[in-house]
């Protein structure tokens, strides 16, 4: 329903804008509802500033490490955006950290500076598409609040993964950036804009399926999969048309995407790294069924042991934990 009363521009041509109210002319209490917000958010960016200088040595780990020694690889010329001289963890890195770690190191000698500046510069750029997604769904006033959170984080794996590590930065941000344009495509009155707007969300897909299966399986096929779904409960012929476009829309992406997964496969003759050509289904259990669900509990910031409202330990060294697999507990 967000979708669909965000994009009540497909009714009409000429849709009439509501008179904005000059700041001056606002109560106190409409002031303080415009100041506030961002006033919030302006300390959350302090805060995140603050916190990944004073917790760097804190956090510093060896993926960490390693995403800046590919970098520094790639910055002394020994490839281009890739590198045959790296075995890839995971997955290859096409878009990602390293397109912002790379030009760094040339400005850059700290190693340090570089980490820091750059996990900025991919906060920047995360909060930049995730505010075109809500412009894309006319709904720019939630900004502020909304991106609080994306600073402030409500778990230690969104802390650890996004925040501090930016492992999943350059995901999300991709991820905010096809759905704004492919609500933008499915919006827009204006064909040429629209077809562009496609085009957008296309080449990006492709460009994230080179990376692997992860955008697909995050973004691609979950938006297809919601678009049909609203095409299948829609009853109106307004919601039938919006409906139709959106999996029209995104089902082009994802073929965009599964282009970008075909040179992937084919990349895996050049470079050294993990292509999970061989993920099969597995028979639900009661054991992988309690796995996700506790996997959706800890996303919300539940962690088995620890106190209720203790928080983490993000600002102590992490020679000064336990050992084991759960030394960040």
């Amino acid at each position: 329903m967000l979708l669909y009363d965000s994009m009540q521009l497909v009714k009409t041509e000429t849709p009439v804008t509501p008179t904005a109210v000059p700041f001056k002319q606002k109560s106190v209490r409409g002031k303080l509802w415009v100041i506030l917000p961002w006033t919030v958010f302006g300390l959350a960016c302090v805060l995140l500033g603050v916190g990944l200088i004073v917790s760097y040595p804190a956090q510093l780990d060896s993926d960490m490490a390693s995403e800046l020694v590919l970098a520094k690889m790639l910055a002394e010329g020994k490839g281009f955006i890739l590198t045959n001289q790296w075995f890839y963890s995971t997955e290859i890195r096409f878009l990602n950290t390293q397109l912002i770690f790379v030009p760094l190191f040339w400005l850059f000698k700290s190693w340090a500076v570089v980490r820091i500046v750059g996990t900025i510069i991919l906060h920047g750029l995360m909060l930049a598409s995730f505010y075109f997604l809500l412009a894309s769904l006319q709904k720019k006033a939630l900004f502020p609040w909304t991106a609080t959170f994306l600073l402030l984080a409500t778990s230690w794996d969104w802390a650890h993964f996004v925040n501090h590590g930016a492992f999943y930065l350059p995901h999300v941000t991709i991820a905010f950036a096809i759905l704004g344009l492919v609500f933008y495509a499915v919006r827009t009155t204006n064909t040429q804009h629209r077809n562009w707007l496609i085009v957008g969300a296309t080449v990006l897909s492709l460009l994230a399926g080179i990376g692997g299966f992860r955008q697909i399986v995050i973004t691609s096929i979950p938006l297809v999969l919601a678009s049909v779904m609203f095409w299948l409960t829609s009853r109106q012929p307004t919601t039938k048309t919006v409906a139709v476009k959106m999996v029209v829309t995104s089902s082009i992406a994802l073929a965009g995407a599964l282009c970008g997964l075909v040179v992937n496969i084919i990349l895996g003759h050049w470079f050294s790294f993990v292509q999970f050509l061989g993920v099969t289904w597995r028979v639900p259990s009661l054991d992988s069924l309690w796995t996700v669900l506790t996997s959706l509990l800890a996303a919300l910031g539940w962690r088995e042991g620890k106190i209720i409202g203790g928080g983490g330990n993000f600002w102590q060294p992490v020679s000064n934990c336990a050992s084991g697999p759960d030394c960040r507990q």
